[in-house]
């Protein structure tokens, strides 16, 4: 299964058929000034659960045709119809790619990581550390990753009161926002999910893999139910989407209408989601 969060998201058709094993793609207008279009832009050439990751290096715009063309520094590895589309997927959620709960004897864990990544950190969750103690790397440090096996190698060993969590590259969801003890406010981010694979649903709620003295009612997920109108829950489960499509929802973080605004200061490590698929009964 490979889900993926962004916050950023643009999206346009493919103007002309594509082979396989050619670097280049068509779009209708002149897009050579679209922001996420721009030379060194990574780019996804999407249709259902094919897809090629492509780096923009020139464009060029036929004014007869009123299209543009698009090279790319690789070529594609599958062809596509004029059902596929361009995306633009930017600015990436840390995903948790590894965690260990720890026994008293268990020193390292597997990760489940694309192969040209590696994890960007790996924190320790206990009590009294809810945000995460941010643990250093190195052959003679807190960890090491072995790219063989695609194992974090840990210099300690957790006890049975610590959980272990690896994180992939990106950006954590609420960037260095937080709420402020005191201080009525509300913060709400907007992310689009990629998938690759078709799900009957795809269920998205607050991690229950990390112990921390947070109160899930200050965290909400989304909904968009009409046009602008949004529907607020402590979880959301997204169906009737395929392999290829991008859902988008919020999350909003505040403190509840019940709160005297004096709980101590939370920042954004506690705001890690779980996304899970769920697969319908046929009767």
């Amino acid at each position: 299964m490979a889900m993926y969060l962004y916050k950023t998201f643009d999206e346009l058709p493919i103007s002309s058929t594509m082979e396989s094993g050619v670097g280049f793609f068509t779009v209708d207008g002149d897009k050579r000034t679209e922001t996420w279009l721009q030379d060194g832009d990574t780019i996804k050439i999407v249709e259902g659960s094919n897809e090629d990751t492509l780096v923009i290096d020139g464009s060029s715009y036929d004014s007869v045709g009123d299209e543009t063309t698009f090279t790319t520094t690789t070529n594609t590895t599958n062809p596509y119809t004029l059902d596929a589309n361009v995306y633009g997927l930017n600015d990436r959620i840390k995903k948790n790619i590894g965690c260990l709960e720890g026994d008293g004897e268990t020193t390292a864990f597997t990760c489940t990581i694309p192969e040209d990544e590696e994890p960007s950190e790996v924190r320790r969750f206990a009590t009294g550390i809810s945000y995460g103690e941010l643990l250093t790397e190195g052959s003679d440090q807190d960890w090491e990753w072995n790219d063989p096996t695609d194992q974090v190698l840990l210099g300690f060993t957790p006890t049975t009161s610590d959980t272990v969590v690896a994180y992939g590259p990106g950006n954590w969801l609420f960037a260095d926002q937080f709420l402020a003890e005191g201080v009525q406010e509300e913060y709400t981010e907007d992310l689009y999910l990629y998938i690759d694979t078709d799900y009957d649903c795809i269920y998205c709620g607050l991690s229950e893999a990390i112990e921390s003295e947070i109160d899930a009612s200050w965290f909400e997920i989304g909904e968009e139910v009409a046009t602008d109108t949004w529907d607020y829950a402590a979880s959301q489960t997204f169906c009737g989407f395929s392999a290829g499509d991008v859902i988008h929802f919020r999350v909003k973080m505040k403190f509840p209408a019940t709160s005297d605004y004096t709980e101590t200061v939370r920042n954004y490590y506690n705001t890690a989601l779980y996304m899970g698929h769920l697969t319908l009964p046929t009767n």
